[in-house]
């Protein structure tokens, strides 16, 4: 199975310490997912998406992996932009694990997910 492995790295800019550390955990967690995948038989491709917000398209229209794997929380170095990424997923019908648009944009607003 081809797997892309998305994951913001938006935050590269940022100066060491605590604001960025929590940031940093990101890249451990998608270093994680990509061993397991691997060793699993997966054939596994780890795709940042970094300052340029949407330049990872491209690349994913030109891979067409099986499913990608969102590890996404923001997009453009604001969390309110993560929505954005699955949306661009389902326009190229590209399979993608996590939530979609909708229950992201939800999030943002407490009391419409809680109706």
């Amino acid at each position: 199975m081809r797997v892309t492995l998305l994951h913001n790295f938006d935050f590269g800019h940022l100066p060491a310490g605590p604001e960025r550390l929590s940031q940093d955990a990101v890249l451990g967690v998608a270093e994680a997912a990509a061993a397991a995948l691997t060793a699993r038989g997966a054939e596994v491709r780890t795709l940042p998406v970094g300052p340029d917000p949407f330049a990872f398209l491209a690349e994913l229209q030109a891979d067409r992996p099986e499913v990608v794997l969102n590890l996404c929380e923001s997009l453009g170095g604001d969390a309110r932009g993560e929505m954005l990424v699955p949306g661009a997923l389902d326009l190229l019908g590209v399979a993608y694990t996590g939530s979609g648009p909708l229950a992201l944009a939800l999030a943002l607003h407490k009391h419409k997910a809680k109706e």
